[in-house]
């Protein structure tokens, strides 16, 4: 009895909570039932740089069926299961496409691990790691790339939208406006309440207290009505992980890409400054609004583990293909 009950109520309370989060329903159900990506990447790495090895690999995994277990192969100096092209299938929604829904940098650091050591070592490569961020930086041929994780090593991919650029843009321009300084009213007086000509103000001690007090009281609850109102971003959008500099080589007679002298720490060394590179944020997915190919359909969701010890640079986890909802 106490079961058909507990059951009724149940069944009761569904039906009244379903139509009101019909629609936030039917995106978990959306979410759930999306073409799931797993990613798993190991490559070896000494005093700094990436080494072929047998122990390098690169496996993915896509819901639609396609998958691949990817590694050198030693003797024709390859990739084992030619990753490297069938992995275009998750770079692109569809075949033909120019808009890239992964980030380039990314797919590009995939391929060390299917890559000859002859190949690497035309690339410059930077791996460092502090307090459990860590920062990846190669060159590729022309373009530079840079691959930054949050605090807990993390690469977190969510879609980015008009609304999240625009508090960006806000924060920034907020960032570079002047500060006030402690002790100096805004309006021409001094501490001891007479203006700067030597004239008494009209406002007491006591009422411009309390003015003082009133201002503070609200501009805490304007404050504390912000944070409920806009909670902290705890998933950042992808394009912060992920940036590129591009034509900071340029290919010679040898067709081998040579590093601009722009871009060098010293004309005799000739090895690369990092510091002067032009990174930009890598735009790739979409945002709602865009007028660009069909490609901005779909945005991949979830997070990426990466993790350095000092020999080995593992990358794993699992992201979700979405639809964009305008």
């Amino acid at each position: 009895m106490h079961r058909k009950n507990f059951l009724s109520t149940i069944l009761a309370s569904l039906i009244l909570i379903l139509p009101c989060h019909a629609s936030g329903i039917s995106k978990w159900w959306a979410e759930i039932t999306s073409p799931k990506l797993s990613i798993d990447f190991s490559l070896r790495i000494s005093e700094g740089h990436p080494v072929a090895s047998e122990e390098n690999y690169f496996r993915w995994k896509d819901s639609s069926g396609d998958s691949a277990k990817d590694s050198l192969d030693a003797i024709t100096g390859a990739s084992k299961s030619a990753s490297t092209k069938r992995f275009d299938s998750i770079m692109y929604a569809n075949p033909g496409d120019t808009k890239n829904l992964f980030p380039q940098s990314l797919r590009n650091l995939f391929l060390y691990a299917v890559t000859s050591q002859d190949f690497m070592d035309k690339d410059d490569f930077l791996i460092e790691s502090d307090q459990g961020k860590i920062t990846i930086q190669f060159r590729h041929r022309g373009s530079a790339y840079k691959i930054v994780t949050d605090e807990k090593g993390l690469l977190n991919f969510t879609q980015a939208t008009e609304e999240k650029k625009a508090t960006e843009n806000q924060d920034a321009s907020t960032s570079d406006s002047p500060k006030e300084t402690d002790g100096t009213p805004n309006d021409g007086t001094s501490n001891d309440g007479t203006s700067n000509d030597g004239t008494s103000n009209d406002v007491t001690p006591n009422s411009t207290a309390t003015e003082n007090e009133s201002s503070a009281d609200a501009a805490k609850s304007e404050n504390a009505a912000n944070e409920i109102s806009a909670p902290k971003d705890e998933n950042p959008s992808a394009e912060g992980h992920f940036f590129v500099a591009k034509s900071v080589a340029e290919q010679g007679e040898t067709l081998e890409f040579n590093l601009l002298d722009a871009y060098k720490s010293s004309e005799k060394s000739g090895k690369i400054n990092w510091s002067s590179l032009p990174y930009e944020k890598e735009i790739f997915g979409t945002t709602p609004g865009e007028s660009t190919n069909k490609s901005t359909s779909f945005y991949y969701k979830g997070k990426l583990s990466v993790s350095y010890d000092g020999t080995t640079l593992r990358i794993k986890g699992k992201v979700r293909k979405l639809k964009v909802e305008n």
